[in-house]
């Protein structure tokens, strides 16, 4: 990725004091570049299965009876 390449963040001032013209010119130097990189390290699903605690519960107070 890169930002701002044609350098456009700029800006201009012109004014007149004491009968002498001035100007300026500022750019704002904010180009940046960035590199990503995503890398998966497995592929494969989870062996183990996740147990909801809800279903622990409902085990439980069906037992209770």
């Amino acid at each position: 990725m890169w930002n701002d390449i044609f350098r456009t963040d700029d800006m201009n001032t012109y004014t007149t004091i004491n009968n002498r013209y001035i100007g300026y010119h500022y750019y704002y130097d904010r180009s940046m570049v960035s590199f990503s990189l995503t890398y998966r390290f497995s592929s494969q699903k989870s062996k183990y299965q996740s147990r909801s605690s809800i279903n622990e519960e409902n085990q439980r107070i069906k037992n209770l009876n």
